[in-house]
């Protein structure tokens, strides 16, 4: 977690000038009365070395207990290791002033054990006052991290789902699927009729899977049968799509068109030709992962992508399952796996 540098300086070189202040004021009632400026400089020194202390038990916890998960874990760790460590540089550096005022100044005034021990409740004041202070700006610091990690899943997902409604009612799809509606009229009323009972199946489990956060691959699978059957039409023996997936695997979570946005993402830059199809295979890769993998063709027009159907895929994966979909390329194929819940 990154610190403002405000509160990494200001606020304990103010705490203890005003503690210094305070312990300056009751010295002049004492007899003899007087709190010499070492002893301020001592103060000061002193609760800035214990705050900085602090943050390092801090950023040390980061990597071995993040707050994402254990947050009470993490309290409870972080108060215990900066009481330890506050409450040894405190009474380390309560010795070595006795040390000053005795062997350089002269004075006579022999470390006892109740020196030590009223040492060591200041101590304990101290880091309370002091880790309570930075507990408190990390928490909500923390707090406003996933505020922010949850504003940016939520707009990652609506464009994720826009991105696939649009794919859908992109006009060059729509026009395609006219064309091929039109011609089918004229040629063969009956599969017009079947052609159109399938694109409607297709928005239909569209709108069904829109606001869903996660649906079982075998529902995943059926949008995608209808969208291939569509695609099956238009490309005819140029494209293909084998599934292999176990039965028990289908019953697990994939996001919403993620297999869609792949077979998409194939289609729009790759080459699809009867005597160059382009093949799409779907498969088991373990337990926890699918693998997507197309051939790799290079098309002869160039088409322009935004870049951000992957892009998002990936960002979802990453706040969902805590895993990012991994991408392999090679001259031949083009493969993606994606991690499953359940």
């Amino acid at each position: 977690m990154k610190l403002n540098i405000w509160v990494r300086t200001l606020v304990p070189i103010s705490m203890a000038i005003l503690l210094g202040t305070l312990v300056f004021l009751l010295a002049q009632f004492r007899e003899p009365p007087g709190f010499k400026w070492y002893g301020v400089a001592w103060f000061v020194g002193i609760i800035c070395l214990i705050w900085e202390s602090n943050w390092y038990v801090s950023r040390t916890l980061d990597q071995r207990i993040p707050w994402e998960g254990n947050l009470r874990k993490r309290i409870l760790t972080q108060l215990l290791w900066c009481n330890l460590c506050g409450i040894l540089l405190y009474d380390a550096a309560f010795v070595l002033l006795n040390w000053y005022e005795n062997v350089i100044l002269g004075n006579d005034n022999p470390l006892a054990w109740i020196h030590m021990a009223v040492a060591t409740a200041i101590a304990i004041i101290l880091v309370q006052i002091m880790s309570s202070i930075q507990i408190g700006y990390q928490v909500m610091e923390h707090w406003k991290e996933v505020e922010v990690r949850t504003e940016k899943h939520k707009k990652e997902t609506a464009l994720a789902k826009l991105e696939g409604v649009r794919q859908q009612i992109d006009p060059h799809f729509l026009f395609n699927n006219f064309g091929i509606l039109e011609s089918l009229i004229h040629e063969s009323p009956q599969r017009a009729s079947h052609y159109l009972e399938q694109l409607s199946d297709l928005y239909r489990i569209l709108l069904r899977h829109l606001d869903a956060e996660w649906v079982r691959i075998e529902e995943e699978l059926e949008f995608l049968t209808a969208y291939a059957r569509l695609l099956k039409l238009r490309y005819g023996k140029a494209f293909s799509l084998e599934v292999d997936l176990d039965v028990g695997l289908q019953q697990k979570l994939v996001l919403p068109f993620a297999f869609q946005l792949l077979v998409e993402n194939a289609i729009k830059h790759n080459a699809a030709l009867p005597e160059r199809p382009l093949k799409i295979t779907i498969r088991s890769n373990d337990s926890s992962s699918v693998t997507v993998q197309n051939n790799r063709q290079k098309r002869t027009s160039v088409i322009v992508s935004n870049g951000l159907g992957l892009h998002n895929l990936s960002t979802r994966y990453r706040y969902r399952v805590g895993r990012d979909i991994e991408v392999r390329k090679t001259k031949e194929s083009f493969t993606v796996i994606l991690p499953i819940k359940g």
